[in-house]
């Protein structure tokens, strides 16, 4: 949830409180097209992944690839917004908490 400050023409200036609702896609066909459609039912987002499994990788050559190339992201750089929302894939990411922590 974010915190905006509206400006008023009268001077009456508050503080609103904004909630965005994202939508969760995996794997979508077309990341166009599944923007659309949410932007279209109401949500202001898209969770989805960085990069698309599709892209498969020759693991067994003597040099192997980088984890990420920049043509396994389904985003170019200019296509980055301020709606960039990170997913929690793995719990190894977060080896600091302790399993009481932890969400269910």
């Amino acid at each position: 949830m974010s915190v905006e400050t509206q400006y008023y023409p009268d001077g009456d200036n508050e503080k609103r409180k904004r909630m965005s609702t994202g939508l969760q896609v995996n794997c979508p066909h077309s990341l166009r097209l599944a923007i659309q459609s949410a932007y279209e039912f109401g949500y202001h987002f898209v969770v989805t992944q960085i990069t698309h499994p599709n892209y498969a990788r020759e693991l067994l050559k003597s040099k192997p690839p980088p984890a990420i190339g920049r043509t396994d992201r389904i985003l170019q750089s200019v296509e980055w917004g301020r709606y960039i929302v990170g997913n929690k894939t793995c719990k190894l990411m977060w080896p600091v908490l302790t399993d009481k922590f932890q969400p269910n």
